[in-house]
């Protein structure tokens, strides 16, 4: 299918939108945008109704920035403007996606899909930068807009000297997924990991993991290649079901697989080995710590090789990579004292990959300081609790928990018998105090907790008191 000369047009949008084209003079946009914080010179603006925002009160800002065009409610906008295009429509976010779905179609470049409880951004980010190690132009996912509006978003940006591009899709309802597939119409995907997510709209792990399976079952369906992460149990029924399908198996341990093709790594030292696949003995290095990251990059890894990468163009890429200040970094903070710093977001599957994380680190002491865990359901309380176990399998000296869900985690410390120092507080800045006056040379202190718990805070805080090393 043929890809689009330049930007999006007025006859397009209107097409997309099933408006009559002849309303509309000839015009191409050169961008398509919900903030008016942006330059939105000669752009499409969509009036985006929010839950705390609306978009159609920056119509007018819109317009005196010089936007081209304009995408809104049709009882809250004139109809006529002799200088800017009106496509009035329903629900403005339906019509963006409209218009994604359709600007997808008409490019034929290699698009991933990655999915998954937890890991997703940084796998997202991972496989870009592997790919630009072949292609120059690789779009990938802002962020974390992964949801709605996000993927319209990341569809739309979609431009001719694009070589590939990856798309990270969450899930935080019954048949978004479908919907999301549907729109991204991806030529390869992979789901990370599934675990408890989003469970007060999806109820349980078993609506996830079905959930977020409807991705891999769109693109087998649909003839693209999927990759089952065969550590998962919730995960491997996807390999037996499309065995005679095109399905690339991965694993992080040296078992060998029963069937099908299929890419083992384990991990020595600082890299990753590979077998599998005709790759005996091939290294990656793993710019994360953790076992979690490891399998990010053996996912990521197996994607791009799948889409024609050899190891050493999968390697330079992986050089460029530049992990995020909130996810999986390790800083080091001045006095000897190194920070995992970890705190984008959190749930029960990412905690404990974090806790495991942090015990392979070197450390004369381990702190844990988390913080809660949002979007858990009616049975909130039991996931925090339930994250006892595996704090005392990473020999944390000491816990600082801040948020009313983690007292339950304390409670089930103490009642677990659990020796090291333990505190809840209410505040973060007492929190942040009291890390401060405990850390000490050598220590290694992991910060995690859901984005809504802004643990910035206390990182910042740390910074503040002690420095960071050059």
């Amino acid at each position: 299918m043929r890809k689009p000369v330049t930007n999006l047009t007025t006859r397009f949008v209107a097409e997309a939108l099933d408006l009559p084209p002849s309303n509309y003079a000839p015009r191409e946009f050169t961008a398509i945008t919900s903030d008016t914080r942006n330059d939105v010179m000669g752009s499409l603006f969509v009036a985006i109704r929010g839950e705390h925002f609306d978009g159609h009160r920056f119509i007018d800002a819109a317009i005196a920035g010089g936007a081209a065009g304009i995408v809104a409610e049709r009882d809250q906008v004139e109809l006529q403007n002799c200088n800017v295009a009106i496509f009035p429509v329903d629900d403005t976010l339906a019509a963006w996606r409209r218009i994604a779905g359709a600007w997808r179609q008409y490019f034929t470049l290699p698009v991933v899909a990655i999915g998954g409880a937890a890991g997703k951004t940084t796998t997202k980010n991972l496989l870009a930068a592997m790919l630009r190690g072949k292609f120059r132009h690789v779009l990938a996912t802002s962020g974390s807009q992964n949801g709605y509006l996000g993927l319209a978003m990341t569809l739309t940006a979609l431009r001719q000297q694009h070589e590939a591009a990856v798309v990270e899709i969450g899930i935080d309802a019954r048949g978004a997924m479908a919907e999301h597939a549907a729109l991204v119409r991806p030529d390869a995907a992979v789901v990370t990991t599934v675990g408890a997510e989003h469970l007060e709209t999806l109820g349980d792990i078993e609506t996830v993991a079905a959930e977020e399976g409807r991705l891999l079952e769109w693109t087998a369906a649909n003839g693209g290649d999927i990759f089952v992460h065969e550590d998962d149990p919730w995960l491997t029924p996807y390999s037996q079901r499309y065995v005679d399908k095109r399905c690339i198996r991965y694993k992080l341990n040296d078992e060998p697989f029963a069937a099908a093709a299929g890419l083992h790594g384990h991990i020595d030292g600082q890299q990753l080995v590979l077998s599998g696949l005709g790759l005996e003995g091939a290294t990656l290095p793993l710019p994360l710590v953790g076992r979690h990251n490891a399998l990010n990059v053996l996912a990521a890894a197996a994607i791009a090789l799948q889409l024609g990468l050899d190891v050493p163009e999968v390697e330079a890429g992986l050089a460029t990579f530049q992990p995020d200040a909130a996810r999986s970094n390790v800083v080091a903070l001045g006095g000897g004292i190194t920070v995992l710093a970890d705190y984008y977001n959190a749930s029960p599957v990412s905690v404990a990959a974090a806790l495991q994380a942090l015990a392979e680190i070197d450390a004369k002491r381990r702190w844990v300081c988390l913080a809660d865990m949002l979007e858990l359901g009616p049975d909130e309380l039991n996931w925090h609790r339930n994250l006892a176990a595996p704090i005392m399998a990473s020999g944390a000296h000491g816990v600082l928990v801040y948020g009313r869900r983690m007292a339950a985690l304390r409670d089930a410390l103490q009642a677990a018998g659990f020796r090291g120092e333990l505190a809840a507080f209410d505040d973060k800045a007492a929190l942040a105090d009291r890390l401060s006056e405990r850390l000490a040379s050598g220590d290694v202190v992991l910060i995690k907790g859901s984005r809504g718990m802004a643990m910035e805070e206390v990182m910042s805080r740390l910074t503040s008191h002690f420095g960071t090393e050059s």
